[in-house]
């Protein structure tokens, strides 16, 4: 059978309509995790090296949640109307999403490594002394004491307490992780998974930029076949 009697058949807009469904889901849980990343930010203490990153692989999750959906919407359409150009403007489309997931989890994975250097940097032991709405904020949020450990402190404050009842904190009840590790640890895990997620729809993606350009050369082929007969 030859390659231009391949893009009659019913199977490749099966294919291509599948991999569209699978990349509109994929995009709304891209929209959803972005979102989520951008809206938690409120909620994290006021740390400039927590916001920045957190908006930045956020606000990127959610801009190619949003071009994949509308991608993915131009991809259903390439199922019942297919011509050469519109699926040449699809594989460009999916192939610069593809780049864009390739390099938000790189950017995830490179701020989740880099986090802890970050909190070492922004979080001292002057600024938790001279501000403690924001050391108690950090030490009930993380569940940590301190930068290294509760030793940092000549006095405990209660929100080291492992127990919100227990009003002395001068003993084992309160937490003993030092904030630097802990706010990193947190920050890492949630930029690593992030990372990870956009690296795994890159390999979505990839997929679609094989069918994309599978169908591209089939019709190319097919009208050049075309040509061919009506000449002779």
């Amino acid at each position: 059978m030859k390659l231009a009697q391949l893009s009659n058949l019913p199977t490749n807009k099966i294919l291509l309509f599948s991999f569209n469904i699978i990349f509109l889901l994929v995009s709304c849980a891209l929209i959803g995790l972005g979102s989520w990343l951008v809206d938690i930010i409120d909620e994290k203490p006021n740390i400039p090296a927590i916001k920045e990153k957190y908006t930045v692989v956020g606000g990127l999750m959610l801009a190619a949640g949003i071009a994949g959906f509308f991608t993915a919407s131009f991809g259903f359409a390439l199922t019942f109307c297919r011509n050469k150009y519109s699926i040449f403007i699809y594989f460009v489309l999916v192939f610069m999403l593809l780049l864009l997931g390739i390099a938000v989890g790189i950017v995830g994975l490179v701020f989740a490594d880099r986090s802890e250097l970050k909190i070492s940097q922004f979080l001292t032991k002057d600024l938790l002394l001279s501000n403690s709405q924001l050391a108690d904020q950090i030490q009930r949020e993380f569940k940590c004491c301190g930068l290294n450990g509760p030793n940092d402190w000549e006095n405990i404050p209660s929100s080291c307490c492992a127990d919100n009842n227990n009003a002395d904190c001068q003993n084992d009840s309160n937490f003993q992780k030092g904030c630097i590790s802990a706010v990193s640890e947190s920050i890492s895990l949630d930029l690593a998974i992030s990372g990870g997620i956009s690296l795994a729809v890159g390999l979505i993606l990839l997929l679609g930029v094989i069918l994309a350009s599978h169908s591209f050369l089939e019709i190319h082929e097919k009208n050049k076949n075309n040509a061919y007969e009506r000449n002779f």
